[in-house]
């Protein structure tokens, strides 16, 4: 018996791991109730195939029509749930429980919520599925005398079990709020622990993703005997995508032991932080379903965390991880029973698509993931924008090999950066094999990746050689080298008091004068934190923060420019930019870091008040 519940339980494990029981049904809605978008597992509980631009409110049961709209119209500007009969592919009306998750801003021209619609009788059926699942890992691995407990955030209820051999005993199955008041009214938990409970109370609502708390109660003693024990809790992330919170209450000195027990199953397979698989199976998953796939195609897409550097340096690494927990669980919403998520390293991330044979519906996926990263850090970032990158290739059309369609894949992701990141690009023989094939060779992909910032690396070494040597040669061919290599219109400094244009190349800008609007505030609040510099390669973008600098930029014709301050903060003397007049484009990181290096020999020298001893500008011109 206990081999057949043990294959079982493997079973039903593999289908939990693999998304088939459960997906969260999230959408978007505009004005009027009008969807904006919806994720697969919503439009499929409505029996649809896509949901974008259709009218939710015919989905919605006739008597609670006006209700539901008021309700959104509300939502939007507060959090709030409630339930509504909603009728389900089967033509049924089912009661859900409506919760907005979030609100974001997109771009000038939408603010939306994302709501998510939660059948309460699947859940209660998922919930019960749930604890089978646990009472027969429990019984597999032979543990006794073990307390479980259940938090369901649907329901607020918490289950506490105790588990002795071959049995489950019930201790308690209430709200939880009532639950700790019955505790301090029991004295279950001293008064001077209340603080504690509290904590504990409020870890099960946040639905973090890992917590422990220690309390001395007597729970586990049924009000005999207090005890000190810790609530560890993590979100089983297997069921319903976080609903349900499931914690161990073991002895402080047992601490170790049931930390490894209770992680055992998920450290096989998942990323710890993210909540995706990790490298380990990603990776076996992509190399089974090539060997195996006979009629679908299998695409390989690597996504990589734009500006993911700028955010740990800014904010930290514990801010650094929090980013990339929310990416983990985003591309599991999005991606839905399409494909497999997994967590390469770092902030790169693994899809595994399998089935998606159409071409559109698999950019329409891709630009769905690209889209809803966007939304999900829309308002956390004044100065930068978290965004993603993804390359991809498709079996068998780039390869029959796994390590093949992996580089192909990795070689496409960094062409994407490279084009300005924030896109998508597939392998395309008649675009990228000779470039390919070529660094494959020679064994040198990682080179490949980096083809452009290595020359840019080699060009920096070779003029802050030349400065030393001749400064005005070295500036004169750096000026030369960025026009040129990076596309750009126009090369201005200013210097003094006034900020008066002192030398100019390229095309002419007559209204472009002067660089007073250094001295405004605007100016400061656009630098790139620590940093001597501000860039921008969209103009709409500087509006949003600066809409004084971006008056100044469009009556210059300055379309994108990094913009490098000379001197110090306290004291800007004068100023380098390089300008596109005639498009916008991002700019790459090599190139705002030549750009920079080029302009801190200047500022060097206006800070030693050295500048026109060393350079005749006179001279620079080209």
């Amino acid at each position: 018996m206990i081999n057949n519940d043990m294959g079982n339980m493997e079973n039903h494990i593999e289908v939990i791991l693999n998304g088939q029981l459960s997906e969260r049904r999230m959408v978007s809605f505009l004005e009027e109730c009008k969807i904006f978008v919806s994720n697969k597992a919503f439009a499929a509980y409505l029996g649809q195939d896509n949901m974008s631009d259709k009218d939710f409110l015919q989905y919605v049961h006739p008597q609670e029509v006006e209700q539901f709209k008021q309700f959104i119209k509300k939502a939007l500007e507060n959090e709030s749930e409630a339930v509504f009969k909603i009728m389900n592919a089967e033509g049924k009306y089912k009661n859900n429980l409506v919760r907005k998750v979030s609100k974001k801003k997109f771009d000038d021209w939408i603010i939306n919520s994302s709501f998510e619609f939660i059948d309460i009788e699947d859940s209660v059926a998922l919930y019960d599925k749930a604890l089978e699942s646990i009472d027969k890992l429990r019984v597999a691995l032979s543990l006794t005398n073990e307390y479980v407990y259940i938090y369901n955030k649907v329901t607020n209820i918490i289950t506490i079990y105790k588990y002795e051999q071959y049995q489950r005993i019930e201790l308690f199955n209430m709200d939880v709020d009532e639950w700790k008041t019955f505790l301090l009214e029991k004295n279950y938990v001293p008064n001077d622990e209340k603080a504690m409970l509290d904590s504990l109370v409020l870890g099960f609502k946040m639905y973090l993703q890992q917590f422990s708390v220690k309390l001395n109660t007597s729970i586990r003693t049924d009000g005999e005997t207090m005890e000190p024990v810790k609530f560890l809790g993590s979100i089983y992330n297997t069921i319903n995508e976080g609903r349900i919170v499931i914690g161990r209450i073991v002895l402080d000195e047992e601490i170790s032991h049931a930390n490894t027990i209770m992680n055992l199953m998920d450290e096989l397979q998942t990323d710890s932080l993210t909540g995706v698989y990790n490298k380990k199976t990603i990776t076996e998953y992509a190399k089974k379903r090539i060997a195996e796939e006979k009629e679908n195609r299998v695409i390989i897409a690597i996504l990589d965390v734009d500006h993911f550097k700028s955010v740990n340096d800014t904010f930290g690494h514990m801010y650094g991880d929090t980013v990339l927990a929310r990416v983990g669980r985003k591309l599991k919403e999005v991606v839905g029973e399409q494909g497999v998520v997994g967590r390469m390293g770092g902030d790169e991330f693994m899809i595994i698509f399998t089935g998606l044979n159409d071409e559109q519906l698999l950019r329409g996926m891709l630009r769905a993931i690209r889209t809803q990263i966007k939304w999900e850090f829309a308002e956390d970032f004044e100065s930068l924008s978290v965004t993603c990158s993804i390359g991809a290739s498709i079996f068998p059309t780039n390869g029959t090999e796994y390590e093949d369609l992996f580089r192909k894949a990795d070689c496409c992701l960094y062409i994407a950066k490279e084009k300005g990141r924030d896109r998508y690009v597939f392998f395309r023989d008649e675009l990228h094999r000779t470039s390919y094939e070529s660094t494959v060779n020679k064994n040198e992909l990682s080179a490949f990746k980096n083809t452009r910032e290595i020359r840019e690396l080699q060009y920096v070494t070779k003029f802050m050689t030349g400065v030393v040597k001749n400064p005005e040669l070295a500036l004169k061919d750096a000026f030369i080298h960025i026009f040129n290599a990076f596309g750009i219109d126009n090369i201005s400094i200013f210097y003094g008091e006034k900020m008066e244009k002192i030398y100019s190349y390229g095309q002419n800008l007559p209204e472009f004068k002067e660089a007073s609007y250094i001295k405004h505030p605007e100016f400061k609040n656009l630098l790139i934190p620590e940093e001597n510099y501000i860039e921008f390669g969209f103009l709409r973008k500087v509006e949003e923060r600066a809409p004084e600098i971006a008056k100044h930029m469009e009556n210059f014709d300055v379309c994108a420019s990094i913009q490098c301050f000379l001197g110090t903060f306290e004291n800007m003397n004068g100023m380098v930019t390089f300008n596109k007049c005639n498009s916008e484009a991002q700019w790459a990181n090599y190139e705002i870091d030549c750009a920079v290096i080029v302009s801190s020999l200047l500022s060097r020298m206006s800070i030693e008040e050295t500048l026109f001893k060393i350079i005749d500008f006179s001279k620079l011109e080209i």
